[in-house]
C-alpha cells in the first residue's frame, strides 16, 4: 500500500513545463513512516523541518559549497542528504556512515542510483542505546577516508548520545580526515545552556532533556539523564569539547543556542551548534 501511495504521489507532482518533467520531490528517496519513527521522526513535516534546518545551518556555519566534499556522520536514513542533493554540484561529494545496516541498505538502494556522488557506507560501532550488539568499539573506529581529503565534516545529533572518550576519538578522526582549513560543524546539548527544572519548550520538557546525573570521572563538565543508559542522551560543557578539539589541533566555538533549553532569547537551531576548524 505504502509503495502504491508513493507512486500517486509521484505521479500528483509531476507536470510538464515547455516540454520538460520536473517533479516536486522525489517520493522514493523517503522512508516509510514506520522507518521515520525509528530516529524519533513521527511525521513528514518533522522530516523535512529537520532537512532543512541542517541544509541551512550546513551553508550559514559550515561554509558548504557546491564543490565540497563532505561527511556525515551518523547520516540515518539520509533526513540531511535529501536537501543536499540540490546544494551540491556534479563535483561535489557525499559521503554518510551509519551503525544501522537496514538505513544503509536503503540509502544504498534508492538514494546512489538516483544521485551516484553520494555514497553511504555501513559501520557496526557499539553503542548502549542505539547498537548494543556492534562489532566496534567507537574508539577503535577509523572513518573511512583518506588524510586530509574532506572539506566538511558534520554530525546531526550525534554528539547527544556519545561518551567524552569516543566523542573524543571522533575529533581525531575529524581532525585527521580535513584538509587545511576544514571545518565541522556537530550538535551538542550543552551544559552552560541548561537549567536544571526550569521550564524547557514543548518536545524537550520530558525526563530525557534533564542532565543531572553526572559522570565521576568528568566532573561536572559531562552530563547523562539515564546513568543506566549513558548514551541514550548526553551533554557537555562547551569547555570539554573545546579542550579536545583544540589538543587534537581544531579551534572550536558555539555558533548557535538551540531551541532546546529554552534559555536563549533567539535561536537558528533546535540543539547548539558548535563548528570547528582544522587550524594545521
Amino acid at each position: 500500500m505504502l509503495s502504491r501511495t508513493k507512486e500517486l504521489a509521484f505521479n500528483a507532482l509531476r507536470h510538464v513545463q515547455q516540454g520538460r518533467a520536473y517533479l516536486a520531490y522525489e517520493p522514493n528517496l523517503l522512508p516509510s513512516p514506520g522507518q521515520m519513527r525509528t530516529e524519533g521522526v513521527t511525521s513528514l513535516e518533522e522530516w523535512f523541518r529537520w532537512s532543512e534546518e541542517w541544509s541551512l545551518l550546513l551553508r550559514l556555519f559550515g561554509g558548504l559549497k557546491p564543490h565540497d566534499s563532505i561527511l556525515e556522520v551518523g547520516c540515518g536514513y539520509g533526513r540531511v542528504a535529501f536537501p543536499l542533493r540540490f546544494l551540491l554540484d556534479s563535483n561535489g561529494r557525499y559521503f554518510g556512515f551509519d551503525i544501522s545496516r537496514n538505513k544503509i541498505s536503503f540509502l544504498q538502494e534508492n538514494f546512489t542510483p538516483r544521485y551516484p556522488n553520494f555514497q553511504f557506507t555501513h559501520s557496526d560501532i557499539r553503542n548502549t542505546f542505539y547498537n548494543p550488539g556492534g562489532q566496534t568499539a567507537p574508539t577503535d573506529y577509523r572513518f573511512p577516508h583518506e588524510d586530509a581529503s574532506l572539506d566538511l565534516v558534520f554530525a546531526a545529533s550525534v554528539f547527544t548520545h556519545m561518551t567524552p572518550e569516543n566523542m573524543a576519538h571522533y575529533i581525531s578522526e575529524t581532525a585527521r580526515v580535513l584538509k587545511r582549513d576544514g571545518r565541522a560543524l556537530f550538535s551538542f546539548f550543552l551544559l552552560q545552556n541548561y537549567r536544571s527544572g526550569a521550564e524547557r519548550p514543548r518536545g524537550f520538557s520530558r525526563e530525557d532533556f534533564n542532565f543531572d546525573f553526572g559522570l565521576d570521572e568528568f566532573d561536572s563538565r559531562f552530563a547523562v539523564s539515564r546513568p543506566s543508559n549513558p548514551e541514550y542522551m548526553t551533554a557537555y560543557d562547551m569547555e570539554l569539547v573545546a579542550e579536545t578539539a583544540e589538543a587534537l589541533g581544531l579551534s572550536a566555538e558555539q555558533v548557535s543556542p538551540g531551541l532546546w533549553s529554552g534559555t536563549a532569547e533567539t535561536t537558528m537551531s533546535t540543539q547548539d551548534m558548535v563548528l570547528l576548524r582544522k587550524q594545521r
